[in-house]
Order: structure tokens, then sequence, then C-alpha cells
């Protein structure tokens, strides 16, 4: 066997592996999101909570205070779950449509995972949060904490499950979504008016603008990410509100959140992150890998709370452990392919 064909057949084994994982882990997701609706309106104490009303805190990029609204707790939840059950479709089929990556591995390359959100999500989120474990360790090492200093009065787990499904979709309009939306959308209006003639596109332009960034930029004739990559396609404005957004993202964990200061490099670089996804794919990628971080291992948490069966905890570790041994894996690929050659750009 030649060298060739035994590095096609290590490729192929690779992606399948690859492709395995993906499959298993949103399958997982899958289960959290059913667990969310059983376990609020279908037991007893979930029942209860869902009908109570609850304070919802708004906090925008750049304002000191919060916007603060009351709401019934059970109506909330069934809003945001079914905004994550549209980010979920919209994973599903924005970009290169997710069941076609799963078939024939051997005719795609690894760029053509990064195609559909859905499919790069688990590589994502896993790669992000073994690198902020890591970062966590680091500053501990150094006597930074980066946990909590106040303990929780919440009367009830589940209320602190609400929350942790509620920020995602708050926290991705106040710090993405607005902030950088906005100035991307006036922006391209600006190169629409030289571009674009039609009434009906530069309408399109103003809405995809927020939703879905890169997309708008193609409409309108901008350099987009897609054509010409991250380095390229982010304007040196964007990059600026990036910062700005990721480092009031930060700091608003420690000032509003309760968190020690170590939390405001962790929250800086995870705002970071949700930002370039929401240029790269649309509002839908942030919101998923922020449900990610708070919702999905709190659901199964809140299973095995209610039940105490052993099984649901050894199931959040195993869970645990797939996250922190594939980001450990892939940390270490991405390492070694540092200074080669790829075999073609990322594609988004």
């Amino acid at each position: 066997m030649s060298l060739d064909e035994t590095a096609a057949k290590v490729s192929l084994f690779m992606k399948i592996v690859i492709i395995s994982f993906v499959v298993v882990m949103i399958l997982s997701y899958l289960t959290a999101m059913i667990l969310g609706p059983l376990i609020f309106f279908f037991t007893e104490s979930g029942s209860k909570v869902a009908s109570s009303p609850v304070r919802l805190d708004f906090y925008l990029a750049g304002l000191p205070y919060p916007i603060s609204m009351e709401a019934n707790t059970g109506l909330c939840f069934l809003f945001l779950w079914l905004v994550y059950c549209g980010a979920f479709f919209a994973s599903y089929f924005s970009g290169e449509k997710f069941h076609r990556l799963l078939r024939k591995p051997g005719g795609y390359t690894y760029g053509d995972f990064t195609r559909n959100f859905l499919f790069s999500m688990p590589i994502i989120t896993t790669l992000l949060y073994t690198a902020l474990v890591a970062l966590v360790i680091l500053q501990v090492v150094f006597g930074i904490s980066s946990g909590p200093n106040i303990v929780s009065k919440e009367p009830s787990q589940l209320i602190m499950f609400f929350y942790l499904t509620y920020s995602p979709v708050a926290e991705e309009l106040g710090f993405r979504l607005i902030p950088i939306g906005l100035l991307t959308t006036i922006s391209l209006s600006i190169i629409a008016r030289k571009n674009v003639r039609s009434r009906i596109e530069f309408l399109k332009i103003a809405f995809l603008g927020f939703l879905f960034p890169d997309k708008a930029k193609e409409i309108a004739g901008a350099k987009s990410i897609h054509r010409f990559g991250p380095l390229k396609g982010i304007a040196i404005y964007e990059w600026i509100f990036i910062l700005l957004t990721s480092a009031f993202f930060g700091s608003a964990h420690y000032q509003f959140g309760g968190w020690n200061i170590g939390k405001i490099t962790t929250s800086s670089i995870f705002g970071a992150a949700l930002a370039l996804a929401y240029l790269i794919y649309g509002i839908h990628a942030p919101i998923l890998m922020h449900w990610w971080f708070n919702y999905y291992y709190e659901a199964y948490f809140q299973a095995w709370h209610l039940n105490s069966s052993i099984s649901w905890m050894l199931f959040i570790i195993l869970l645990w452990l797939i996250t922190l041994i594939g980001g450990a894996i892939g940390w270490f690929l991405i390492s070694t392919r540092i200074g080669k050659s790829v075999e073609r750009p990322l594609q988004f």
C-alpha cells in the first residue's frame, strides 16, 4: 500500500470519527431540548414554577444598568424554547444542508465541515469549552478566581434553570444582535445605495443585516467572509465592535452577575467567539453556542435532581468526558496543522 493510499484511508477514518462524534452530540442536544418542557410543564415542582411570575433583566452593551420587566415564567420559557427550536432549524438548513455532510465522507474536505453550523457546533463548542477550562485553571494557579463570589439565594433550582434558559437569548440580543447588527446594517445600507437599485433588495439587506450579516454583505456588494475569509471579510469597524462588546460582556458578568474578577477574561473571550460566530453564520449560531454553555448540561442536572437516579449522573459525566477528551484531541490536531498547508481555505 502506497503512502498516499494510507494517508487517504487515515483521512477517511478521521472524517468518519468526526461525523460519529457530531451525530452523537447532536442527539444529546435534542434530548436536552426535550427535557426542558418535560421538567417545566409535566412535573409538580416545574408546574408550580411555570405558573409564577419572574423578573427579567435585560442588559444592553454599554448601558450601566439593566432594563427590568416581569413576565409569566411558563410562557416566557415556552417562548425561549421555541426560539431555540427556530435556531436549530436555521442551523440545519443554512449553508450546506446538514444531512448532505453525512453522505460519502470521502467526497469532501475538512473545510466542508464548517459550511453548516449545526455540523460545526459540537466541534466549536467542545474546542471553546476546553480552552476556557484551561484558562480558568491557569488563572487559579495565579490566584485569580473565575467562580461566583456570592451564594445563590434563588428559592428553587428550577428558577436557576429558567434564568440559564433566558440569558442566552437576552444576552445575544443585547450584546450581539443590537450593537453589532445595527452597525453592520447601517454600513451596508450606505454601501447598498451605490450597488443596489431595487428597493426590495435594499429592504432585504436591512433585514438580513441583523439576522445573517454575511449574506447581507454579499447582496450589498461588500466583502463577505464566505468569499474573502474572516480577516478580509470582517471590516475594521466590526473588529472594533467585537472587542468593545466582548469587553462589555465580560465586565457585565463581573459587575452584575456576581462572579469574581477572573470571569471578565473568560466571558470576554467567550463573547468574542460568539460575535465571530454571529458575523460568520448568523444570529442562530451564537444563540445555540450560548445555549450549549447555559442550558445543555443544566437540563440533565435538573433531570438528575428531580429523580436522583445514578444513571443520569453517569450520563452527565460521560458527556463531560467526551467534551474534554474531544476538545483536547481537537486542539492537538489543530496544533499539528499549524504552519502546514491545508486542503483549501475554510468555507463558511
